[in-house]
């Protein structure tokens, strides 16, 4: 199965309206739908078909206890067809890439995908959700859509380690967490 990671300028047409289209019909219209264009994007092809596509976004920096941790947004995690490997795939695909660059990966979701991420062996917590805010209006938010935090942290263990040591601490998101 071909496996490509592309940056923005290099995918074609087709393959952009191909992510447009199935962003919209997994995430439904109020999901990101905006394409970051400083994103990898992460492709798996089945004869010549795109089957299951995903971004790493970089986000920037994120605070937490006066430290800065630069983070990658994992986001926009799509297989055509369900149930065949491609979720995993890709999130193999993305896993290797953060270890290879040793950098910190983060995403967020909803509970129904809790399990899917487990399995592919990244932190899943649905109670430190709330930890992680970012400002809207000069007050903090946390985005209501979102129930459960992706974490695969590939920076020997620092941000996870300081995460779970001082549970009550919020994590400062450099933006709305819309990747």
């Amino acid at each position: 199965m071909p496996k490509y990671i592309k940056t923005f300028p290099k995918l074609t047409k087709k393959e952009l309206a191909q992510i447009k289209t199935t962003k919209l019909q997994e995430f439904g219209s109020e999901s990101i739908q905006v394409i970051d264009q400083n994103s990898l994007f992460f492709l798996l092809y089945e004869q010549r078909s795109l089957v299951a596509h995903a971004e790493l976004t970089p986000i920037g920096p994120a605070m937490f206890r006066n430290e800065t941790f630069i983070i990658s947004g994992i986001g926009g995690v799509v297989a055509n067809r369900k149930f065949q490997g491609y979720g995993r795939q890709l999130m193999s695909m993305i896993k290797d890439h953060l270890r290879a660059n040793q950098l910190l990966g983060i995403g967020f979701s909803g509970l129904v995908n809790k399990l899917f991420y487990e399995k592919c062996d990244l932190f899943v917590s649905s109670q430190d959700i709330k930890r992680f805010v970012y400002y809207d209006q000069g007050k903090p938010a946390v985005n209501p859509n979102d129930e459960c935090v992706i974490i695969y942290d590939c920076a020997p263990g620092e941000f996870s380690q300081k995460l779970a040591k001082y549970p009550k601490e919020e994590v400062l998101l450099p933006r709305k967490p819309d990747w």
